[in-house]
């Protein structure tokens, strides 16, 4: 009975093994791959920023602040502590001084009878003239203004020497620029030396210091030989 089932069944067995063997996987078509070609690819990929042409190269990103490019944007100019009141003091009373000297020294320069005179005369004026110039530059770095002019007491004494002439201009001159005024200016620089807050203004008063020291010592010189 199992044989006969058997050889009932086996023709469509077979057929099934031979419908298989005929669906060979290697016969049945792929689907096909697209292929670029090269120059294609070259031509789709993004170009890389170029150094040579400015306008391919990509922008530097603008200071939030300013709105302009951050390499382009100015440097912050250099800040220096403010002077204190004191020391704001000291610096337009010796500027006016030193205005006063200035052209105190110019007067005698050309007004002087003695040689002596004239040359102690041109010393102030030329040395006052460089501690101008250094004060004001001290003075611009912190904000703060100097006088444009002698003050007006000193102004008052330079119109009184003015008037006089020869041998007596000589003598006022040497007495009261010359030996009052630098003592007065010896005394308040000395102090200030001590006392002043800023540091770079402490090192002008420490370097001035000497010259009206020395021009002390000249004046005093030329009222003695008077």
């Amino acid at each position: 009975m199992y044989r006969i089932g058997f050889a009932r069944r086996w023709p469509c067995i077979a057929l099934a093994a031979a419908a298989l063997g005929a669906c060979d996987h290697s016969s049945v078509p792929l689907p096909q791959r697209k292929t670029t070609p090269s120059s294609e690819l070259r031509s789709e990929a993004p170009a890389a920023p170029s150094t040579r042409d400015g306008r391919s190269v990509p922008a530097i990103p603008p200071d939030t602040a300013t709105g302009k490019a951050i390499d382009a944007a100015p440097s912050a100019p250099a800040r220096h502590a403010a002077l204190s009141a004191a020391d704001r003091a000291f610096v337009a009373s010796a500027a006016g001084a030193s205005l006063y000297e200035l052209e105190g020294g110019r007067l005698a320069a050309t007004k002087g009878v003695s040689p002596a005179v004239r040359a102690f005369g041109t010393m102030l004026a030329t040395q006052h003239q460089v501690a101008n110039a250094e004060l004001q530059s001290l003075a611009n770095s912190h904000g703060v203004a100097l006088p444009p002019r002698v003050p007006d007491e000193q102004r008052s004494k330079l119109e009184r020497l003015s008037a006089l002439s020869g041998s007596e201009f000589d003598r006022a001159f040497v007495q009261t620029v010359g030996v009052e005024d630098h003592q007065a200016a010896i005394e308040q620089f000395a102090t200030a030396a001590r006392d002043a807050e800023n540091p770079q203004l402490r090192e002008w008063i420490q370097k001035t210091l000497p010259a009206l020291q020395h021009h002390l010592q000249e004046a005093k010189e030329l009222v003695a030989t008077r």
